[in-house]
């Protein structure tokens, strides 16, 4: 009798035990970052958002920029001293989309966004799923998903009712290892400006993505275009005889909207 109220105590034990570990899982995984106080090495200090972008970097952004930088600059996180070698654990970016855009002279755009799947499993992963919100829709049957080797990827459109849009899954040609990474990159043609009614050329994005991620945005205006302005500052503007690359940087939560804006003439 004694055995079994032993077996039956250890049982409640352990299953008490994974209960906690599943629930510490989900908070864990639905918790986001919020904005802290962080001060640099250097006594510089800002209100923002800390992320691991990779390996040695990480990404400070504030309500004026965006910044990726190595970790051991950072002397302090909320009060908390950090060692010089920087924080032991933080928050990773969820999903990295790096988008490339061209603009021709009469407003139409080719568009090439490339989107980086890490693997931080003990199983290989052979799809990737990402959201499609409302607004993109239309576009999908301009699509080609192609991976780092080349290949054009077929994709199928899934429902998906845990948010306002759909989800695109693509199986892979090439299985992701544990510890690797794959690229994928979806190309389209669409209309990309428009003209005001001052005769100006107008570029204008404005986020609104079905999922947390980091974009990087570069846009080319078409060569001679004369840029007016560009809201909010970009992070870089290189001068090219190709035209003008503005480039952005911005960590999007869900749905949430930051319009870029060129204003150019031609």
């Amino acid at each position: 009798m004694k055995s079994r109220r032993t077996l039956m105590a250890a049982s409640l034990a352990l299953m008490t035990l994974l209960l906690v570990l599943v629930v510490l899982q989900r908070s864990g995984a639905d918790a986001r970052p919020e904005p802290q106080r962080i001060e640099f090495r250097g006594g510089e200090r800002f209100d923002g958002l800390l992320m691991e972008v990779r390996e040695g970097s990480v990404l400070l952004q504030t309500a004026e920029t965006c910044l990726i930088l190595p970790p051991g600059e950072i002397a302090s996180i909320g009060g908390e001293a950090i060692p010089s070698h920087g924080p032991a654990t933080i928050d990773r970016v969820p999903r990295q989309q790096e988008t490339y855009e061209e603009l021709s002279p009469d407003g139409t755009i080719e568009l090439r966004s490339r989107l980086r799947r890490e693997n931080r499993r003990s199983s290989i992963i052979s799809e990737v799923k990402w959201g499609i919100a409302r607004h993109e829709l239309e576009l999908l049957d301009r699509y080609r998903v192609i991976d780092e080797f080349g290949n054009d990827l077929r994709y199928e459109i899934l429902e998906d009712p845990s948010f306002d849009g759909k989800r695109i899954r693509v199986p892979l040609s090439r299985p992701v290892l544990p510890g690797e990474a794959t690229d994928l990159t979806v190309v389209y043609r669409d209309t990309g400006a428009f003209r005001d009614e001052g005769g100006d050329w107008v570029y204008r994005n404005v986020g609104d993505y079905p999922d947390d991620r980091l974009v990087t945005r570069s846009v080319r205006v078409p060569a001679g275009a004369e840029i007016v302005a560009v809201t909010p500052e970009p992070i870089h503007r290189i001068a090219q005889e190709r035209g003008e690359l503005v480039i952005w940087r911005r960590y999007f939560r869900a749905g949430e909207r930051q319009p870029w804006e060129i204003r150019y003439r031609l």
